[in-house]
């Protein structure tokens, strides 16, 4: 790869990931509650005094969630832990896209055999995948910690003194292969629509532009599938966090135990909470490779190939 390609996809990564944490900050924070409330069993003070016993933040839900919390902190509550994901997630987001575009360069002499593409565009998804973890991992304790303060300590718990690698292993195995799913499925369904786009433009006589529509399906479609494959490790990471349990194989037996109790086998209790994930992170991901394509195209305007 050439330097100057190497700092297009540093800089256009690093401001897709502005963007996008910016974004979907409040879904997040209302997300890490939800995984966390299984595993603390009491609301806070602040939220009792806000919802009857029947209507209480335990098992309301999400959207009860949401609205206990503001009720309780104000609005700005909803971006509890926002500063070290906002200075973290940026060049998190960097080192994605840097891998990300190393496949894609890579590859890109093998245009007439598409296919043949994937696995290059594969393998540096995750490789950014795992080696943005080290950035991750621990803005994200610091993130979750934020996230639940008011929920911890309630009943007598114990809970596991935080470490700064507390959950590392958990982030590496959400972070790893899905990134690799989730580059190339995202170079896939962005192959296919611009070839359908293209081939009804030709056929109707019509060039519009579909620069942005493009991306923003195709990041969507990308999200979509890559957390089908990595949330059980993200609600793992979480509960580890959160400082409920230490260590994956303790936090997935507690996950799949507390669901056995509600009468979920163990791939539901694993999924519980996906659709609010996929809420966050399908605009997150549509906003974020948008941004990318938008600011890459900017930078390489001047870059000279």
């Amino acid at each position: 790869m050439e330097p100057s390609s190497a700092a297009a996809d540093l800089i256009a990564g690093f401001i897709s990931g502005t963007v996008a944490t910016l974004a979907v900050h409040p879904v997040d924070t209302v997300l890490t509650r939800y995984q966390s409330r299984g595993s603390f069993v009491s609301a806070s003070a602040a939220a009792t005094t806000v919802t009857s016993s029947t209507g209480s933040a335990v098992g309301g839900g999400p959207l009860v969630e949401m609205r206990v919390l503001a009720a309780s902190f104000g609005p700005a509550s909803l971006w509890r832990g926002a500063p070290a994901l906002i200075g973290a997630a940026p060049f998190q987001n960097a080192l994605l896209m840097a891998g990300y575009g190393a496949g894609r360069r890579w590859s890109s002499g093998n245009d007439e055999a598409r296919q043949d593409r994937l696995p290059a565009v594969f393998v540096g998804g995750c490789v950014g995948g795992l080696l943005q973890c080290l950035v991750a991992s621990p803005a994200e304790l610091y993130k979750v910690r934020k996230q639940v303060l008011d929920l911890i300590g309630g009943e007598g718990q114990q809970l596991v003194r935080p470490k700064i690698t507390s959950g590392m292993g958990a982030t590496m195995l959400r972070d790893g292969l899905p990134h690799g799913v989730w580059f190339a499925s995202y170079e896939w369904c962005k192959a296919y629509l611009s070839d359908a786009a293209n081939g009804e433009s030709q056929a109707s006589g019509d060039g519009g532009d579909q620069s942005m529509v493009v991306p923003l399906l195709s990041g969507a479609f990308a999200a979509s599938v890559a957390w089908g494959v990595g949330y059980p490790f993200d609600l793992i990471k979480t509960r580890i966090q959160a400082g409920l349990v230490d260590g994956v194989v303790e936090a997935t037996r507690d996950i799949v135990a507390r669901g056995q109790k509600e009468g979920l086998g163990p791939i539901r209790s694993l999924y519980r909470g996906f659709s609010l994930k996929l809420a966050r992170a399908v605009p997150a991901s549509a906003i974020g490779f948008v941004t990318y394509e938008y600011a890459l195209g900017i930078i390489e305007g001047g870059v000279d190939k």
